[in-house]
């Protein structure tokens, strides 16, 4: 594939950006583990997959959850351009900035599921067990109220509380946009007169 900078032309792809999609719903998953003790894999589950895990027993503790919205804080991106250096030759890569929000539907399943859903609200609201979401760029901005939602599969209805947490980022993406820094090479002027007004 053809390098992809402001050089060639075209439309320009990032060549870094933040983890999106699977590995932020990864993340995110694991988040909702150290929460609530619920094992992951099994017990902690993506929503909307293509094909779904069978459905636990009612009486079982676990939760589904899916990313639905990410949304641009109401500023315009911010881009910079750096300077590096790779394999000895220096290059330039625009670094767009732009705040986020990402906002994580979580359904709890259970006999205890209210309970669940209020320690996921509540465990987020403790500086410790949000420090690894700061290593990840994530910042908590908050819950929802608790929902009480029983939902009936096939003969059988199921205990369920929903909850919708709110987290930002500042997500960071990175383009090569060329800049013109320096030149090399001459520059043949005629030499022109122009009439200055007395």
């Amino acid at each position: 594939m053809a390098e992809n900078t402001s050089a060639t032309g075209g439309y320009l792809r990032p060549v870094i950006a933040p983890d999106e999609g699977r590995d932020l719903s990864a993340f995110i998953g694991t988040v909702l583990a150290g929460l609530t003790g619920i094992t992951m894999p099994g017990y902690i589950r993506p929503l909307w997959q293509a094909v779904p895990p069978a459905v636990p027993e009612p009486n079982q503790t676990w939760l589904a959850y899916g990313l639905q919205v990410v949304d641009v804080a109401g500023l315009s991106p911010y881009l910079s351009v750096e300077e590096t250096t790779e394999d000895g030759a220096q290059v330039e890569y625009g670094r767009m900035q732009q705040e986020e929000t990402i906002e994580v539907n979580v359904q709890v399943y259970g006999l205890h599921c209210m309970s669940y859903a209020h320690a996921i609200r509540d465990g987020l609201s403790l500086g410790q067990n949000r420090e690894a979401m700061l290593t990840y760029g994530l910042s908590y901005g908050g819950a929802s109220n608790v929902r009480r939602v029983p939902e009936q599969v096939d003969t059988r209805w199921y205990d369920r509380a929903d909850i919708t947490l709110t987290f930002r980022r500042q997500a960071e993406r990175t383009f090569r946009v060329l800049s013109l820094v320096k030149s090399a090479g001459e520059i043949n002027a005629q030499t022109f007169e122009t009439a200055t007004p007395e």
